[in-house]
């Protein structure tokens, strides 16, 4: 199975749907009009990557908004404009589900082409403002998350108590600090402009939530290692290894590089 098959975008294809209704859609969103050849609309949005403009990455966060707005059910509630955005945001989808195959794996790409759908739909345009991209992306994997602890939940047959030692995906600052950010959603905040600044890729991007998630998860007082941001401890190297079916050299290697990357853009922003 794939997210794509899950979202039926085997039976329909996008790019046809793109064809027969753009000019009736940039009639009624404008924006739309930026975009000279619609069935060329996954080249024209790949312009952000690289080194784009201000000026280009504003150009197509409002084509994706116009698109949020048609696909909405509190916008023009087209689902065919809500299938062509999915589509766009299949590589996003596709990273949330390899990153979390482990937790359920026959199930995965239903949960998240389901989630996905669901965000779509009920895009809130009136009142979300930044980066429609970024937005979906940072929905799409706390819903997903949500609902496979709830399945942990119904498995277990009651309800999970949550491990204060678990921070969920990174364990930066305390979450009994009300003056710290949570740590997820500063972490995700943070690699979600790393993607649009094109400093790491979505695969990256996937490699560090789950070493985040490898390293919450581990026994208390094994959760600090010496490198990557001190996550990696051997143990978190085996987990994520195995889970990329690579060596921990390797995995060591890649998130090392990341996270200096990382860095050297986080001490930009400053």
């Amino acid at each position: 199975m794939s997210v794509a098959r899950e979202l039926g975008l085997e039976s329909v294809d996008p790019v046809v749907i793109v064809a027969k209704r753009w000019a009736q859609w940039s009639a009624l969103q404008p924006d739309l009009g930026a975009v000279k050849v619609p069935t060329d609309l996954q080249r024209w949005l790949g312009r952000g990557r690289g080194q784009a403009s201000d000026q280009t990455h504003q150009e197509i966060n409002r084509v994706l908004r116009a698109l949020a707005v048609l696909g909405s059910r509190d916008g023009d509630d087209d689902p065919d404009a809500a299938v062509v955005l999915c589509w766009v945001m299949l590589p996003a989808a596709c990273a949330v589900a390899s990153r979390n195959e482990w937790r359920s794996p026959r199930l995965i790409d239903q949960i998240v082409a389901a989630q996905l759908w669901i965000i779509v739909r009920d895009y809130p345009w009136q009142t979300r403002h930044g980066s429609v991209a970024a937005n979906i992306a940072r929905d799409l994997n706390r819903a997903v998350i949500d609902d496979l602890h709830s399945q942990d939940r119904d498995r277990a047959g009651h309800v999970v108590p949550v491990d204060p030692n678990d921070f969920t995906l990174l364990p930066l600052g305390h979450p009994d600090d009300p003056a710290d950010p949570r740590p997820a959603d500063e972490l995700i905040e943070l690699l979600d402009e790393a993607i649009e600044s094109q400093v790491i890729d979505w695969g990256e991007r996937a490699l560090l939530l789950t070493i985040a998630e490898a390293s919450a998860a581990a026994p208390a007082g094994r959760q600090s290692g010496s490198g990557v941001a001190g996550l990696l401890t051997a143990d978190v190297e085996a987990v994520v290894a195995q889970r990329y079916q690579s060596s921990p050299r390797s995995i060591r290697r890649r998130a090392g590089a990341c996270v200096d990357a990382l860095a050297r853009f986080k001490g930009g922003r400053r």
